[in-house]
């Protein structure tokens, strides 16, 4: 179970961190150029590419929740993730508005270019912001949590903060795009403004989710064996980490215990 959701989460950060370069690298391939976004992809050869990841994004998000998943009041890692999960299918299946001829999607046909434009934006701005109570919120550790590792913990957090950081700024930077004259948009997308802020917000993403996976060794909690049991007294409970969990044998099946368990011994004062 543990190695399921950490190779969801790690899936995550790999497609945040390789879409943009993937589409980059099959549009110029196909001598398309730099597309104005990364939605804008949708209407170059890179489509099929630009759908399949976006809903995977959506769906490994939806199952992203884990035993070691934070909440921070009303914002739940349950909640977030569906929105985000919701956010992502959207931004693939609802397209943003385009100047070239093109077919329109099912959305387009059925509301207008410029009202499903409108909804894809929506959809983004969901996507964006729950990126962000991710890496501000969510993905934040303590040291109640579990961890051994102070040291390696801060790290993380630092991590987590400054990629939080980033999607904020990305998102407001895209703000400033929608509210430019013509002429400023103009300039905007033939430099592919859009395409550049949307990538760093997105690749920020990535690395928080391979860090929050454990993909990285060195960002993780440095394993200390666990506290010995001492019988006079009342014994200790070992708090193990994920990574130590992961390492223990994994027996092929269930071993029935029928020994009766010993009691522990009595602490010499009680006795007296």
């Amino acid at each position: 179970m543990i190695s399921s959701y950490l190779t969801i989460r790690q899936s995550l950060g790999y497609i945040g961190l390789a879409l943009p370069v993937v589409l980059l690298a099959g549009g110029l391939a196909a001598n398309e150029g730099i597309a104005a976004s990364i939605s804008h992809y949708y209407y170059t050869s890179m489509q099929d590419v630009f759908v399949g990841a976006l809903c995977a994004i959506g769906v490994f998000l939806m199952g992203s929740w884990g035993p070691d998943s934070h909440d921070a009041g009303p914002i739940t890692h349950k909640r977030i993730s569906r929105v985000g999960g919701v956010g992502a299918i959207g931004l693939a299946l609802v397209p943003t508005h385009t100047d070239k001829p093109f077919d329109c999607s099912f959305v387009q046909c059925a509301t207008g270019m410029q009202t499903g434009s409108d909804i894809h934006h929506v959809f983004a701005g969901l996507f964006f912001l729950s990126m962000a109570l991710f890496c501000l919120f969510l993905f934040y550790e303590r040291p109640e949590d579990g961890h051994s590792d102070a040291e390696r913990m801060g790290l993380r957090n630092r991590v987590y903060k400054i990629s939080g950081a980033v999607i904020l700024t990305a998102m407001a930077a895209l703000y400033t795009y929608r509210i430019s004259s013509p002429e400023t948009k103009a300039v905007m997308d033939a430099n592919s403004y859009q395409f550049w802020i949307e990538s760093i917000g997105v690749w920020a993403f990535g690395l928080c989710w391979l860090v929050k996976g454990h993909a990285f060794a060195a960002l993780n909690d440095r394993e200390t064996p666990p506290e010995a049991v001492n019988l006079d007294c009342e014994p200790s409970r070992p708090k193990l980490t994920l990574a130590y969990a992961r390492a223990l044998p994994k027996l092929p099946h269930a071993i029935p215990v029928r020994a009766p368990v010993p009691a522990l011994r009595k602490p010499a004062h009680r006795r007296a």
